[in-house]
């Protein structure tokens, strides 16, 4: 048990609930001691993949294909300042993603990368992209999984198990190497989405110059049997309170300067990062104080103070998080001699933001140039929003436009998804070409597909549409595909055996159907069958 779990455990012993009144599970504490952060882990520890897979944990944002690519021209970027300074080609240079989710976003973004590298000048330049997580059962899984492991063959991609809170190396688990204080000779490239949100923040508020601390108080309506069960996080209820605390807090003297800043220019209460900014620290120790940060997160770069505590921003979605005050990330990187690359314009869906370690013979110019194409100018963030501003009437877009769309978003699974409806009814009398057109996007919308355990069958979802388009053995490789990855299923043998018989392939289809009829409930209804529950 950790110590924010025996705590709780503690609080709980100690309070004898009133009737009518809520059960104290912990009494006030420093927000970043808080029993919280114990509930947290133990949330994604117990859950694994599956807080994605079951859409409790919010990732579209931070998995979705135009992102990766943008991700992706920032790190060419890098790469490119890297080699500006390289005295000559050595070890791959390193690419590190904290909190890998579940995999999906470093699939895709290793993939793009890998084509801008293989398309520029730079083709041949070795690279790796390590997948890391606090969690064994995280880490398992992406070794395992069948996309992965052709990069993996490629030297692309790595594994580590790394916790972001507290560890200062990392032990590549394919490579057999272990990335030490100083182990590293070329910069260090860390990318991390949705991971400063959910680790161990500080709350501060600011009046006439003044500090105090904010503390959390957690109660429950009844006793819980485990006070350390992540279950409770939907029901707990949070109480805020301040404490007068010292404006070297610290006791560092980079972090008391920043707190020292807001006490003269803030009013009002501030979240405080200190668990990113300590991870950002032993990161930078890897390469020689030389690491570039591509984070991308709930927050902003800019300064917000908020004038109640309840209104810091918690979120609860089967774990927790809280906005990330990158302006506190920025404060550290300048005054340790590095530079910030932000937006100018707001970014309300997601934050992304770059943070520029150590000095550089280029001064980073080809990943500040990078980033100001792929963020300041227009891009991902940009097209994220229009999509949710479009998303409700996909129905009313025309056959180019659909697949316009789904180029745009750079062969994103999700809206292909999402414009299944609309693809049916357009695609019946279109060209020759607009049906060629629809296909190409199928296939490539399907080379981006990362399975982790959804509900919905897409590949099922798109052997119907090649079907329909007369693409009988693309079908088939998709209705296999089905069979593969959400297991055996009657309805999926049936149609691969009418994409045969479509084809002449007779016996074959014969033995399609045979298969089909054995499973137990199953009564084919006549033509293609859709997944409906079996009667």
């Amino acid at each position: 048990m950790m110590a924010s779990e025996r705590t709780a455990a503690a609080s709980q012993e100690d309070e004898a609930p009133e009737s009518g009144k809520a059960f104290v599970l912990e009494r006030a504490r420093p927000l970043s001691q808080s029993a919280l952060w114990g509930l947290q882990r133990r949330y994604f520890h117990d859950r694994g993949v599956e807080a994605w897979s079951s859409s409790s944990v919010p990732c579209y944002v931070t998995t979705n294909p135009a992102l990766a690519h943008a991700y992706a021209e920032v790190l060419f970027g890098f790469l490119r300042d890297c080699v500006a300074s390289r005295p000559a080609p050595g070890e791959p240079l390193t690419l590190v993603e904290l909190g890998a989710g579940s995999g999906r976003f470093a699939y895709l973004l290793v993939r793009a990368l890998r084509e801008i590298v293989e398309q520029s000048p730079l083709r041949g330049l070795r690279f790796r992209y390590v997948l890391t997580d606090f969690t064994e059962t995280n880490v398992a899984f992406y070794r395992a999984h069948e996309a992965l492991r052709p990069l993996v063959a490629q030297g692309l991609v790595d594994f580590a198990i790394f916790d972001a809170e507290r560890d200062r190396e990392i032990r590549l688990l394919e490579a057999g190497e272990t990335l030490g204080p100083g182990g590293l000779a070329d910069p260090l490239a860390v990318v991390a989405n949705y991971v400063f949100d959910g680790i161990p923040q500080d709350g501060f508020s600011f009046k006439g110059g003044r500090l105090e601390e904010v503390c959390v108080a957690l109660s429950l309506p009844e006793r819980a049997p485990d006070p350390a069960d992540p279950a409770l996080i939907e029901r707990l209820t949070v109480g805020y309170e301040l404490r007068p605390a010292p404006l070297a807090y610290y006791g560092d003297p980079d972090l008391d300067a920043i707190l020292a800043d807001y006490a003269g220019s803030v009013e009002g209460a501030v979240l405080f990062p200190s668990a990113a900014i300590g991870c950002l620290r032993r990161l930078a120790e890897l390469s020689r104080g030389r690491v570039l940060l591509l984070s991308g997160d709930r927050g902003g770069v800019g300064l917000t103070p908020s004038a109640q505590l309840d209104a810091l921003g918690m979120a609860t979605h089967g774990s927790f998080s809280f906005p990330v005050n990158y302006h506190a990330v920025g404060a550290y990187t300048r005054r340790a001699g590095g530079r910030v690359l932000a937006a100018s314009h707001a970014q309300p869906h997601l934050a992304v933001a770059v943070f520029l370690l150590g000095e550089h013979p280029t001064a980073y110019a080809e990943t500040a140039l990078a980033y100001a194409r792929a963020f300041e100018q227009g891009g991902a963030s940009d097209f994220f929003a229009l999509r949710r501003g479009i998303q409700d009437h996909y129905g009313e877009l025309d056959l180019d436009q659909l697949t316009s769309l789904l180029r745009l978003s750079r062969w994103d699974p999700r809206i292909l998804r999402d414009c299944l409806a609309a693809l049916w009814g357009r695609i019946e009398g279109a060209s020759e070409g607009a049906r060629r057109e629809v296909t190409r996007a199928i296939h490539a919308v399907w080379d981006n597909y990362y399975f982790i355990g959804e509900e919905q069958d897409l590949a099922f979802e798109l052997g119907l549409l090649l079907h329909a388009l007369e693409e009988h053995g693309a079908a088939i490789r998709m209705f296999e595909a089905s069979e593969r990855l959400w297991g055996g299923d009657p309805r999926a043998r049936w149609n691969i055996g009418l994409c045969h018989f479509a084809t002449g392939q007779i016996e074959e289809a014969l033995g399609c159907f045979r298969a089909a009829g054995e499973w137990p409930g199953f009564r084919p209804a006549g033509g293609v069958q859709v997944k409906r529950a079996l009667p």
